[in-house]
């Protein structure tokens, strides 16, 4: 079900992408990290990963990134899932892993300004932590909001430098255009992080808190 939402969500373009012609940020970085939150890191993931490979199986996306091309949104799902199953380490591994990359590249050494955005996910990590998971498991409903935005955010910012990077690989794109994109690129993550913050509120209102229970204890079963 959570395959087919996304694909249908991955239809919707939200704004260009700068840089790769005939490219759109989509409605699925909104969707895709609330997959991962209800579904947990792995199911949520998968199921991502499937509606990418759907999406480019029917041409609604390009192979823009080559291969990794439907991988992007599962990373997104994978990501936010660990942070609400308080696995912020292996969350925070996996983002630093990507920054390390990010600048053992020429280019993206000369573009170190976009990792604003990146550098904030790994503070926001290491300050917070397992708090992350307490505000979306809390009855308040802004702290719920509050700990689903900064889950989604993490996991948009790391398909986001997934995505520079691989772009870096497959296109050697000048640095000026990912630092020219600084501006569009604050605009875009903060209308994601605010529409996950309320999607996922009016999800708690249901059974949010009972999913993420029940993935709690599978997690740490195994």
């Amino acid at each position: 079900m959570f395959a087919a939402l996304n694909l249908i969500v991955d239809i919707i373009p939200f704004s260009p992408t700068l840089g790769v012609p005939g490219t759109f940020f989509r409605l699925g970085w909104v969707l895709a990290p609330l997959t991962g939150i209800l579904l947990g890191p792995i199911a949520g993931g998968i199921s991502c990963t499937l509606a990418g490979l759907l999406s480019v199986a029917m041409g609604i996306q390009p192979w823009t990134f080559g291969i990794f091309t439907p991988f992007r949104s599962g990373i997104s799902a994978l990501q936010s899932g660990l942070l609400v199953q308080n696995r912020w380490k292996l969350a925070f591994a996996f983002l630093s892993l990507l920054i390390g990359i990010w600048l053992l590249l020429p280019n993206g050494r000369e573009a170190w300004p976009i990792l604003s955005f990146h550098v904030l996910g790994v503070l926001l990590i290491v300050l917070l932590r397992s708090k992350i998971q307490t505000y979306i498991l809390s009855p308040y409903l802004n702290k719920v909001a509050l700990g689903v935005s900064i889950a989604a955010y993490c996991g948009n910012i790391s398909r986001h430098l997934l995505g520079n990077t691989i772009l870096l690989f497959l296109w050697d794109l000048s640095p000026l255009i990912f630092i020219s994109a600084i501006p569009l690129t604050f605009i875009e993550q903060l209308a994601f992080t605010i529409a996950s913050a309320i999607l996922g509120g009016t999800i708690t209102k249901t059974s949010i808190r009972d999913i993420l229970n029940v993935n709690e204890s599978r997690a740490n079963n195994l």
